[in-house]
Parts: structure tokens; sequence; C-alpha cells
């Protein structure tokens, strides 16, 4: 579908309904990281390829393509091919940017448990590429610097090489996809920037000339943008979409040809445009405008009737994770004998709760974002002295997560304030913020933390503008009667895992007119 800009660039309008979701129950348990699985990890060269003629001794090529800050509701979907493709009705990304949405697809585990917010993998392996067979050559060309060497995502990888312009990852990746061979087949990732960099002028080669300037360093906040600044973003937008699913269409082209490659098309995180309600760029919230992406798969004539037909059914009938697209890719490579990892061939994905988080970036009702222990990039010396102001206020950083399951989300912000002078709890301050929340959520403090709750109905709500939470007087008690009792945790005081019922246990509601 392509995007919708309104009269008053109110926001980008998406269809973007999740019905039946997914992640591992551990993840809503808040166990921290994922437990490795002690080494030598299995390697799967024993797998048979499960398609029509194929053996072992001719595996497929593996690609993914990864675009950054491509929505789901973006002009994407003239790249299938009826023949050939099957497309997610709902895909769900595991943290709303590059850094921990990357590197939790590359390792299908959630970003609730592998937390690289930081530049700081739990594990120095990857047992999930670790268990590709040794014929694999396993290349990465990536395009943003947050992925670059050092941040995580190359681990596993032989080759992983970070290229600052737009048009080189595409080039590369052409003479991969031209030299691989049946005898070394490759697992390429292909990861471009080019919707990330709508705000900066080097998409301005995507725009007719004398087209307007991006918002550049107002990007996080749009800072002093008038409503025809804000309608030239999503032009902008619009462009480097287009140009960008033109550069994906010559790369499916080359391995269309070759009918050898097992493909896989998605995103990492959407990109917001509601000036209005705050929702801006990415990172700091976890709205679908951010979570959704696109996902599709494109499969060589090889691949049996009966595996394409069970991958169709999931994708339709099943809210997917970004976690899933790596095990299915390496299932219908035949490489089924998977490590212990959090996502899922899709074809074999049940009803589960799919969480999504960020740990380093809290958006306010100003359109502020918080920003704890990053770079502090496009910020200008106020907003260094606001940011640095408020991170004094906390004791650490915020973590947010989005539990989705059916259509019904639950949205979670926590913090907790330093403690005072004399080692009490400075309740103004922690309400303080609290009440500069995106949004109209429903708070509950426990001891020195603050916890804030949306709840939407997503059927009803796509655009997640009516907290279902803020009509109930019994809130907490008509959380505490579903599903979200045991389904959703959060860290608790001391970093201990509290799920809904131990944080409701104890603490105090604050009225509305508190708030």
């Amino acid at each position: 579908m392509a995007i919708v800009i309104p009269s008053a660039v109110r926001a980008i309008s998406p269809d973007l309904s999740p019905d039946r979701t997914a992640d591992r129950s551990s993840v809503p348990g808040g166990t921290g990281p994922a437990p490795v699985p002690p080494g030598p990890w299995p390697t799967l060269g024993n797998s048979t390829w499960p398609n029509e003629g194929g053996t072992v001794d001719d595996p497929p090529n593996i690609l993914l393509i990864l675009l950054d800050t491509l929505r789901a509701d973006a002009a994407w979907e003239s790249l299938g091919r009826s023949d050939r493709t099957l497309t997610a009705r709902r895909c769900i990304a595991s943290a709303p940017w590059t850094l921990p949405s990357c590197t939790a697809m590359l390792n299908a585990t959630s970003s609730a448990h592998l937390g690289n917010y930081w530049r700081n993998p739990p594990s120095p392996r990857n047992p999930l590429l670790d268990a590709l067979p040794r014929r694999y050559r396993k290349i990465g060309v990536v395009n943003n610097s947050a992925l670059s060497k050092g941040s995580g995502a190359e681990l596993g990888f032989d080759r992983w090489t970070f290229i600052g312009d737009h048009d080189a990852p595409f080039e590369r990746a052409l003479r991969v996809i031209d030299k691989a061979g049946r005898r070394r087949p490759c697992f390429l990732l292909l990861h471009s920037n080019i919707a990330h960099d709508h705000g900066f002028a080097v998409s301005s080669r995507y725009l007719p000339p004398g087209a307007p300037r991006g918002l550049g360093e107002r990007i996080i906040t749009w800072r002093d943008t008038t409503p025809e600044d804000r309608t030239d973003a999503v032009t902008r937008y619009q462009a480097c979409v287009a140009a960008l699913v033109e550069k994906v269409r010559a790369v499916l082209d080359a391995v269309r040809q070759r009918d050898d490659f097992v493909t896989a098309v998605t995103a990492d995180h959407g990109e917001g445009f509601d000036y209005e309600l705050g929702r801006l760029h990415h990172g700091g919230r976890v709205h679908q405008d951010l979570l959704q992406v696109p996902l599709l798969f494109d499969l060589p004539s090889t691949i049996a009737t009966v595996r394409r037909q069970a991958l169709g059914d999931a994708l339709e009938s099943q809210t997917v994770s970004t976690t899933d697209i790596l095990p299915t890719l390496f299932g219908l490579a035949g490489l089924d004998d998977l490590p212990d990892v959090d996502g899922s061939p899709i074809d074999r994905v049940g009803a589960r709760t799919l969480v999504s988080e960020d740990k380093r970036y809290l958006y306010l009702r100003d359109r502020f974002r918080i920003n704890y222990r990053g770079k502090h990039g496009r910020m200008t010396a106020e907003e260094l002295q606001r940011n640095a102001d408020l991170l004094s206020l906390l004791d650490g950083g915020p973590t947010l997560r989005s539990f989705i399951r059916g259509s019904d989300k639950l949205i979670v912000t926590s913090f907790r304030v330093a403690s005072t002078t004399d080692g009490g709890v400075d309740r103004s301050a922690l309400l303080g913020l609290g009440r500069q929340l995106l949004g109209t959520p429903s708070l509950h403090i426990v001891e020195d933390q603050l916890f804030a709750f949306e709840r939407f109905d997503l059927d009803a709500d796509p655009l997640e503008q009516r907290n279902l939470l803020a009509e109930t007087p019994e809130w907490t008690r008509e959380l505490l009667g579903g599903p979200w009792r045991t389904e959703a945790s959060m860290p608790g005081p001391g970093g201990t895992p509290m799920d809904l019922a131990s944080i409701f246990a104890t603490g105090e509601t604050i009225p509305d007119v508190e708030v």
C-alpha cells in the first residue's frame, strides 16, 4: 500500500492491525539474556534440502535483504511476483531502532534477551550462524555505521563490510550473487540505509532539482519545523523508498534468473511522521509505525509445493517476528537442526506473545528524546543539557516494552529515580517525568520506580490513539484478570523481573487527576 499524506501531515496513515502474535514465553518473564548453548555448536551439513530434485550436494544460496527504516505501509509491494513470492500479513520487529533490531534478527533472539543497545553483545559468538555448514560463505554488506565491526552484528560472518555509499552495497551484492556456486554456497546479508537517510543531503539525489532540503539535524525532534517542512519530510521519504525499491528489484532479478537462492526482504524498523502525537523518527517508543515491518520471501522453483504452501498459510494466518526470518530461511535451505533460539521457522509458529523492547531512548510528550548512554549525536547544546538534567534524576535508563497477543497490545514504560541525599525517594521527580510521557498512560509506583501502562485494541484502533486503561477506573484489576497477569513482565527494583501480579501487589496506583 502507498503512504498517505493527510492535509495536515498529522500521520502517515497505516493499516497496521496485528492479529495473533509471537515470541517465546521466556521473554515476558523478563529473564535477561537467553542462555547460549554450550559449544561445540552443531553443524547442519547432514540436512536435506526440502526441494523437488535438489540434494544436499547442491544446497541453495541464502539472501537476506535488510532495508533500514522501511515502514510496512511504504510502497514496496511491487517487489512481489505471484509465482515466487510470499508476503507476511504482519511482521513485528524486536526493537524500534537499528542496532538492537538487526542483531536480534541475525541471532534469532529477542532484544529483550539479547540486549545489544550499546554495541555490547552478551556473547562473542552467534550460535545460529556458527551452525551453518562450513561450506557456506557468510558475507555481510551493511550501509549503517551503527552496524560496523564491533557492533556485534558481524559475529558469525566470514566477511563483514561497512560501506557508507548508497549504491556500493548493491553493486557488491550483485558481484557476490554472480560468483556464488553450488560447491561454495553463500549466505549473504545486504543492508541498505537509503530510506533511513531520507532527512539528509545524501537523499537529494532521489528528488527533483530544487527540492526542499531535508530536516537534517532536526530529524529527532522536528524542532522549528513548519507544516511545509513536515510535508516535505514525507515526500523525501517516499522518494527514497521509490529509489530503494528499484535497487532491490535489480538484486531480486539477479537471484530469480539464477533460481538457486532462498531470499527474504524485510526491515529492521519503521519511521515516525506524526508530529501532533509526538511520534517521530525511531527509537524511544514502541508504536506500530516503528514495530510493524514488511516481510517478503522469494523462493526458487525447486522448493517443494507442500513447503511453499505451509509457509504461505502461516504468513497469512500468524503474526510473525523478525527473529523468525533466519530460522525460516535456513529451514527452506534444509537446515532444520537449529540451536535453541527465540525465533522459529514460520511454518511452525504457534500462538505466542510478541515482545519488543528499547532501553536506550525514551520520547517525551514535547518530542524530546532522552538518550541514555548514547553518542548524543544531532543534539543542540540546549538539548544536551536537558538530557543531562533528566538523566541526573534517574537511576539507570528507561525500559520500554511492547507485548502483543492477538489484537491486544500492552505498552509498559518504566524508570527509576535516583535516591535523595537522605536515601529517600523523590516522588515529585518520579511523577514529574511520568507526566511528560507520550500519550495518556496509567501510572503505578513501586518504591522508587514508575510503571506507565497503555493498552490498545489494534483492530479497532490501529493508530494507537485510545488507551483503553484510561477509560477504566479499575484498570489494574482488568489487567490482572487477563493473560497479561503473567505474560507481561518488567525489570523491577534491583533489576529483578516482575510480572504484573507482582507489580500490582505492592506500591500504589496514581489517580488520573494526580497525573
